[in-house]
């Protein structure tokens, strides 16, 4: 092999390190599945959010145009650790929204009343091999009301639009960690659709 077979042999080697197609990439979200029910629906007025139903006010703190969708589900395989949800983001995208695409990152209250999860935290419970929360399930703890994924406002470029389809993407990130103190970082993301 000549010198210069040997650099390029190298600079391979070393693209092929820093590229994830080129190695064994670890799923950073393999102990979570994610769903939603259907299509949303990004409707013309304000609606509840999951906060809303649980402070039991009647209020409606998710703008016009809000994005719903009626159930979210997450379920977590790690037994023995404790899922952190440190942020979930809600990317909306789509020619009628304005700058053709929004991301809204959802308050951590928000997030604790969604998924039933107090501080956010999520574990397996003892002798069960999974945890698995539905929004809208009528099973959920009492302090924690079945509610829907609502976000918004969807900003339209035309505020006279009468119907458009969107693309959506639902991310979390965070961290778990075990009992010997080992924490890993935590990615997850799910596509779906929503109209108007």
């Amino acid at each position: 092999m000549t010198r210069n077979e040997t650099r390029l042999a190298l600079v391979a080697f070393a693209i092929c390190l820093l590229c994830s197609a080129c190695g064994n990439k670890k799923d950073l979200g393999a102990d979570i599945s994610m769903g939603v029910a259907g299509d949303g629906l990004i409707i013309p007025t304000s609606t509840a959010s999951c906060v809303d139903k649980r402070g039991a006010l009647g209020t409606r703190s998710v703008a016009k145009n809000a994005m719903v969708f009626s159930n979210f589900s997450l379920k977590y395989t790690g037994v023995g650790k404790t899922l952190y949800i440190g942020a979930m983001q809600v990317k909306v995208t789509s020619p009628a929204i304005t700058d053709g695409q929004i991301e809204i990152t959802l308050a951590p209250d928000e997030v604790e009343a969604l998924l039933a999860a107090p501080g956010d935290l999520i574990t397996v419970p003892a002798g069960t091999d999974s945890y698995t929360i539905n929004s809208n399930s009528a099973t959920r703890p009492a302090r924690y009301p079945a509610c829907q994924l609502a976000v918004g406002p969807i900003t339209l470029q035309d505020p006279n639009t009468t119907t458009f389809s969107a693309n959506v993407e639902i991310s979390i990130i965070g961290s778990s960690s075990d009992s010997l103190g080992n924490v890993e970082r935590i990615e997850k993301s799910i596509s779906a659709k929503a109209t108007y």
